[in-house]
C-alpha cells in the first residue's frame, strides 16, 4: 500500500516514511528513530505542546503573553468552529510545563481552591507529549514499511512462581525476524541477576524497533522489575534496569538506534 492511497485521517497527514519510535516530553523536544535501508538514523525535532480547553477564561492572567493565532510565542490561543461549551480552543506552547502551571494557576484563583491537575478539570483535553507530537505533526509509525521491515524481538521468561516475590527467572527463550535464537538459563537461584543483565545486553546488542512479548506489560515486565529491584534494591532504574524500560524512558534515549517499542500478544 502506497500513501498516496492511504487516508489522511486514518494514517496521518505527514509522508514521512519509517519510523520505529517516538519520545517526546513537554519541554517541547522529540526524538525520531527511522529505519531506512537497514540503518537507523535519529531525528530531534521541536513542537509546540497543546491542549484543547472549554474557553479561555484560566490563562486570561496571562494578559499580552497570550498571542492569538501565533506558533512563534510563548503562549497562543486558537479559536477552532463549534458551539458554545465545546472544546473549541487550542492552547500551545513552547514549553508544555509553564502551559500547565498557567492553567492550573488561573483555574485556583477562577475556583477559590488549590488545582493541582487537570485531571480535576473537565473543561480540557490533552495527551501525552509523544501522543502530542504525532498528532501534531501528523506522523505515524511504521509508514511504507511491510510487516517484516522493523526489526522485531521475542522474549519469554520461564519462572517457578506467578509472583516475583516468591519465584525467581529459571529462563528465557528470544528470538527475532532476523534469525536470531538463543535460550539463556540460570540453573541456581545466585545465577538469576546474570541471566537478567544478560537479557539486558542481548536486547542492546541486537538493537530491536519491537519488543513482542505474550503477556509483556501485565506479567513479564513487572516480573523482571520485581526480580531486578529485589536483586538489587539500590539501582532498581539506570543503565541495568530490565529490557524494554527504555521505551518508557524519561532519561536519556540508547546510545545507538532507537527505544524499541513493545507489544502484546493478543
Amino acid at each position: 500500500m502506497t500513501y498516496a492511497s492511504t487516508d489522511p485521517l486514518l494514517f496521518g497527514h505527514d509522508p514521512t516514511p519509517g519510523i520505529v519510535s517516538v519520545h517526546a516530553d513537554l519541554s517541547g523536544r522529540a526524538l525520531v528513530w527511522r529505519r531506512e535501508d537497514g540503518q537507523v538514523t535519529l531525528e530531534r525535532p521541536r513542537f509546540r505542546s497543546w491542549l484543547y480547553a472549554r474557553d479561555l477564561a484560566d490563562v486570561e492572567h496571562l494578559g499580552p503573553r497570550l498571542a492569538t493565532h501565533d506558533d512563534h510565542t510563548p503562549f497562543s490561543a486558537r479559536e477552532l468552529p463549534g458551539t458554545p461549551g465545546r472544546l473549541r480552543y487550542l492552547l500551545t506552547a513552547r514549553d508544555g510545563q509553564a502551559l500547565r502551571r498557567a492553567v492550573l494557576a488561573g483555574a485556583s484563583q477562577r475556583l477559590g481552591r488549590p488545582i493541582t491537575s487537570l485531571h480535576d478539570l473537565s473543561s480540557y483535553y490533552t495527551v501525552g507529549p509523544t501522543e502530542q507530537y504525532l498528532m501534531a505533526s501528523g506522523r505515524t509509525y511504521f509508514k511504507g514499511m511491510g510487516f517484516d521491515d522493523p526489526h522485531r524481538l521475542q522474549f519469554d521468561l520461564e519462572t517457578t512462581s506467578l509472583s516475583p516475590d516468591t519465584g525467581r527467572i529459571f529462563m528465557i527463550a528470544v528470538r527475532d525476524n532476523r534469525g536470531f535464537e538463543r535460550v539463556l538459563e540460570a540453573r541456581r537461584a545466585a545465577q538469576e541477576p546474570e541471566l537478567i543483565q544478560a537479557l539486558v545486553q542481548l536486547i542492546q546488542d541486537r538493537d530491536p524497533d519491537v519488543l513482542e512479548n505474550h503477556n509483556l506489560m501485565a506479567f513479564d515486565l513487572p516480573f523482571l522489575i520485581g526480580r531486578k529491584c529485589m536483586a538489587s534494591p539500590s539501582t532498581s532504574a539506570g543503565p541495568a534496569a530490565p529490557p524494554a524500560s527504555g521505551r518508557f524512558r524519561t532519561a536519556a534515549p540508547p546510545r545507538t538506534g532507537p527505544a524499541p517499542a513493545a507489544s502484546d500478544f493478543t
